[in-house]
């Protein structure tokens, strides 16, 4: 099925690739039962963790009856807080294990004999850098699959106002737009939702390679890494309180600067979940112009993004020819 969809695999996509093969192997979780046991009950513990203390934020601490108005507005306020945090998790373990790769290698006396096959820089660090992906693979399952179940709690709005809860959304914003061109613009939106959370990812990976490859002293290495982690923890931080406070009313942000916080927010600060919600949603098209084509503005972001990624990969692998 994604090889109808996105074509043929890249060689080192492939399963069957031994560079693939021998970078995934570090990875590989213990196949013993009691292993699969204690998975399953860490998983189990994580989740009821992470769904009771998104269910006491959004009842305030438990002082009001339920989370939300509906079934929808409950879910995404249960689920918005805890699927923020992993986000900020997996942004720093993705930096740290991309940053940790070339010198993992290194130390286990290997990175020259991988650099000695054809294109063997190319090829060790574009499939350790799926390799990664690899290793963050539960964690991103949880963000897809929270936002499948938001999307399915937009869809449920959807039906409210026996069907025309978007057309009243969409009536008197600005720019004005028709029914269909919401739609679409909603779709756009949603989509871009999906996406961020994977090329987000996909960057930091990405950085952290180049790190790994550029800096060669372990100390200098972790200087970098606690700088960056850091800044990006503030960013998202800032960000965050900032929108949070413009949406309540309690900061007030000129319209040119309220939508390029509404876009960076979403870009980078929760990676479009705020959005996720039409109750939200329609409030920020309504008091911010132009921000309902935030949908088409993100996929541009999630293009960027993917570009970034593939050239950082590059950089790594000139800087890698021409240091080692």
């Amino acid at each position: 099925m994604l090889r109808r969809l996105i074509g043929p695999l890249p060689e080192w996509a492939r399963p069957d690739y031994p560079l693939l093969r021998y970078a995934l192997q570090s990875y590989r979780p213990d196949t013993s039962l009691n292993a699969r046991v204690n998975r399953v009950l860490l998983a189990v513990v994580v989740l009821s963790v992470l769904i009771v203390a998104g269910y006491f934020i959004a009842t305030d601490g438990l002082q009001q009856s339920q989370p939300g108005i509906n079934i929808a507005e409950s879910l995404w306020r249960i689920a918005y807080w805890p699927a923020f945090v992993v986000q900020i998790v997996v942004m720093v373990l993705g930096f740290s294990l991309g940053l940790g790769v070339v010198d993992a290698e290194r130390r286990r006396q290997t990175w020259d004999n991988l650099r000695a096959t054809e294109r063997g820089a190319e090829m060790a660090l574009r499939t350790r850098w799926l390799a990664v992906f690899y290793r963050l693979r539960s964690l991103l399952i949880l963000l897809i699959g929270v936002r499948v179940l938001l999307v399915l709690g937009v869809l449920y709005q959807l039906t409210s106002h026996r069907g025309a809860y978007l057309d009243l959304l969409t009536a008197n914003l600005v720019p004005a737009i028709s029914l269909p061109v919401g739609v679409v613009l909603l779709a756009a939106l949603l989509t871009a939702a999906f996406l961020l959370p994977l090329t987000s990812v996909g960057v930091v990976i990405a950085l952290g390679l180049w790190v790994s490859v550029t800096v060669r002293g372990r100390a200098y290495a972790g200087i970098i890494q606690v700088i960056w982690i850091g800044m990006h923890v503030l960013v998202v931080v800032v960000l965050t309180l900032a929108m949070s406070r413009f949406a309540a009313g309690t900061l007030a942000v000129p319209e040119p600067l309220a939508l390029l916080l509404t876009g960076f927010h979403a870009a980078l600060g929760d990676w479009g979940l705020y959005l996720i919600n039409l109750s939200q949603a329609g409030e920020i098209w309504a008091i911010v112009p132009f921000s309902v084509l935030l949908g088409p503005v993100l996929l541009i972001v999630v293009a960027l993004q993917a570009a970034l990624a593939d050239g950082l990969l590059a950089a790594s692998v000139r800087q890698a020819q021409r240091s080692e």
